[in-house]
This record gives C-alpha cells, sequence and structure tokens, in this order.
C-alpha cells in the first residue's frame, strides 16, 4: 500500500474531462457498491483502488487479490470526487476503446444514443438496457461520454456489462 501523491491527484482530478481520459486511456468511478461490483465483476480493468484507511482495512478479503492499493485523506478523496458527499473509495480502470464493427451489432440487441447529451440520461438508459438483456449501446459523437462521472454513477455498474461504442 501507498500513499496517494501529488502528481497522481492532480492526474486523477483531470479525469472528469473527457479531454484527459482519452488522453490517458483510463477512468476513475466512485462509489462503495459500483467499485464492489467491478471488483465481483472483473478485476481485471481496475489499475489501482484509492480508499481511505478505514475503507481499505474494512475491505482487505476483496482487495487482497489486487496490486495496487492506495491510502487518500478524507481531503484528497474530496478532491478527487465530482459528489457532493466524497466516496470512501475511488477505482482507477484502464479504458479498452472496442472499435466499431458491424458484426458486433448484427447480433444480439442494441440501442443507438443520437444526441443524448445529459451524462444521467445516458447512464439511466445504459441501466435499462442492461436490465432488459441489450448487449451493445451505440452512441453518436454528440452525446454524452459513456464515462462521464455521471455516466458511470447513473448506470449504477451497468455499463461493466454492456459493449460500449461510439459511432456516427
Amino acid at each position: 500500500m501507498q500513499r496517494l501523491t501529488k502528481n497522481n491527484l492532480k492526474l486523477y482530478s483531470s479525469l472528469n474531462r473527457v479531454k484527459y481520459r482519452q488522453k490517458y486511456n483510463i477512468y476513475l468511478v466512485e462509489g462503495e457498491k459500483t467499485v464492489r461490483s467491478i471488483l465481483a465483476h472483473d478485476s481485471s480493468k481496475v489499475r489501482e483502488i484509492i480508499g481511505t484507511d478505514d475503507w481499505i482495512h474494512e475491505n482487505t478479503d476483496l482487495l487482497q487479490d489486487l496490486e495496487e492499493l492506495t491510502i487518500a485523506s478524507a481531503k484528497d478523496m474530496k478532491a478527487l470526487s465530482t459528489f457532493k458527499t466524497p466516496p470512501k473509495v475511488v477505482a482507477v480502470l484502464n479504458h479498452t476503446a472496442q472499435e466499431f464493427k458491424l458484426s458486433l451489432i448484427n447480433s444480439g440487441r442494441v440501442i443507438y444514443l443520437d444526441g443524448v447529451q445529459d451524462p444521467g440520461n445516458v447512464g439511466t438508459i445504459l441501466r435499462i438496457a442492461d436490465w432488459y438483456g441489450f448487449e451493445t449501446v451505440i452512441r453518436s459523437t454528440d452525446s454524452a461520454d459513456f464515462y462521464n462521472p455521471k455516466t458511470l454513477q447513473s448506470s449504477m455498474a451497468s455499463f461493466l456489462n454492456l459493449n460500449l461504442l461510439s459511432s456516427d
């Protein structure tokens, strides 16, 4: 375990903007429930878990297979978070962008988002798509980013179960 450095705090805080998520191919996911879902679903995408000292010690069984654990103060968590009340844990995930291929949409059910600009609405649509068994969601380039913090939060970890593509 290590402490959160000022350089990493600056880097991870910048991930609230799409430009930096694309530049570094990483994104943040906030909140205990979503981080637990990620660790249970597919921990291979996890680059680093950043949490308060209390949270990390309370969840050692959940974190035993992870190498990158970082302890952050409550002040640092507030700087990282987009929430009004900062979470006790944040996951830094590697972004593996899928290239758009027609073969991905020829099988299964697909939703296409055209100009849906509100990140909360995009996240809700992801949650609904997951619930109803859709496999792929495609967004137009003028729709909100799938990895926007508000989109991820409102999807309630459903983004993990879907192919997320961008195309016009």
